[in-house]
């Protein structure tokens, strides 16, 4: 990936705007499984799972970027697996990377996890109260 050596040294400049605030969200280490993954076809295709959830964290969003692109992570709960994805740039495209095994528990305390799992917990309970009329 011809990103891959340019990503780091823009993450490390970017860690005190992007992560302040999030630790003990530990989104260098998501960044770290994601860096060497294939390139994909397509964009995945994700099937919700009652207690799990899916979310998309920020990774990198920085105005010192000269290409432009932003780079997000996909992460599903329910099978352990993200997905890269680098969007945006000059000319507006969106390239997806992965997937790769990922621990998901370095992640609890993303705030995007969190509203994830929140939004799971709460589709929950409107499908049981709708299964109990």
């Amino acid at each position: 990936m011809r990103f891959a050596l340019l990503l780091p040294a823009m993450l490390a400049v970017s860690v005190g705007t992007t992560l302040a605030g999030t630790m003990p969200c530990d989104r260098a280490s998501l960044y770290a499984s994601l860096k060497d993954a294939e390139e994909s076809v397509a964009p995945p295709k994700l099937k919700r799972v009652q207690g799990a959830w899916i979310a998309r964290l920020g990774l990198l969003d920085s105005p010192l970027a000269m290409d432009g692109f932003k780079y997000d992570a996909l992460v599903d709960s329910s099978t352990g697996r993200a997905w890269l994805v680098q969007f945006a740039g000059i000319a507006g495209s969106v390239r997806w990377f992965g997937p790769v095994r990922i621990s998901t528990e370095s992640l609890l305390e993303c705030p995007e996890v969190k509203s994830a799992k929140l939004l799971s917990e709460r589709a929950a309970a409107r499908a049981a109260s709708a299964a109990a009329q």
